[in-house]
């Protein structure tokens, strides 16, 4: 996968943290928020982020939920769903989830070393939070080839 762009995802009900990276330099940064309406994307952010970056990849931010089955998990399970159904056929985007726990905590704890103010932070945060993931799964990725190098 050497030099693969890869936008990474964490998905809300009313944003979208955008994250991208290259693998080629096993680096990312963060983008973008993007409003989401019930985990609608907009749809003119989304294909203009698309269009810009062309990603092979998508990686999706996946919080696990210890098999809770209300109402609320249900509802963000199948608009996070859908968001996935929508980059694979709508954008022919290979989809990666991967377990996104704690990424707000230390997108919040990394903004606040950072020197900004709490109320600034509602801005950043999710688009932090998907550096996190994104982070979290190039790391996978090189003990992956350490352990397997081809």
């Amino acid at each position: 996968m050497k030099g693969t762009t890869v936008l990474c995802f964490d998905f809300g009900l009313k944003r979208i943290g955008i994250a991208v990276g290259q693998t080629a330099t096993n680096s990312g940064r963060p983008l973008t928020t993007i409003n989401a309406n019930s985990g609608i994307a907009d749809a003119v952010a989304l294909k203009k982020i698309l269009n810009e970056w062309q990603p092979e990849l998508a990686i999706i931010g996946q919080a696990s939920t210890s098999g809770s089955k209300n109402q609320s998990n249900r509802r963000f399970n199948n608009a996070r769903d859908a968001f996935i159904g929508q980059l694979t056929s709508q954008y022919d985007l290979q989809v990666e989830i991967i377990d996104e726990a704690y990424t707000t905590l230390a997108a919040n704890n990394a903004l606040a070393e950072q020197g900004i103010k709490a109320h600034n932070r509602t801005a950043l945060r999710d688009q932090y939070a998907a550096l996190e993931i994104l982070n979290t799964w190039m790391n996978e990725q090189t003990i992956q080839q350490t352990n397997n190098p081809d």
